[in-house]
């Protein structure tokens, strides 16, 4: 089922105030995500599931969407998800967006 103890689960949220925004970065993340996967990370054992509303979706004028990653614990887990937010911040359009991870979480907003 991919689902802890038998994986870990890292948390995604992306924040805004600009609802089409907020969407679009989550689902152009969640792309490039896909495709480094293909690219570098093939042995690494991850599942990505695709963005979708917090379950609170806006407070304080602020638009959330979310994705959830399983995969199993290593460090190529942590390389991969450093090096995706990093070139993903260099060439991506992010601003007014803020993104934020958050390893095994206590719930998945």
């Amino acid at each position: 089922m991919r689902y802890p103890p038998f994986v870990k689960i890292c948390l995604v949220v992306f924040r805004g105030k600009n609802e089409n925004k907020v969407k679009n970065t989550a689902f152009s993340f969640f792309r490039f995500l896909k495709h480094l996967i293909l690219k570098k990370y093939e042995e690494l054992t991850i599942h990505v599931l695709s963005p979708s509303e917090a379950n609170i979706f806006k407070i304080k004028n602020n638009y959330r969407y979310k994705i959830v990653i399983k995969y199993k614990n290593n460090k190529l887990f942590y390389s991969f998800l450093k090096e995706a937010l990093k070139v993903f911040h260099k060439e991506g359009d992010t601003g007014g967006i803020s993104i934020l991870c958050d390893v095994d979480p206590n719930n998945i907003i």
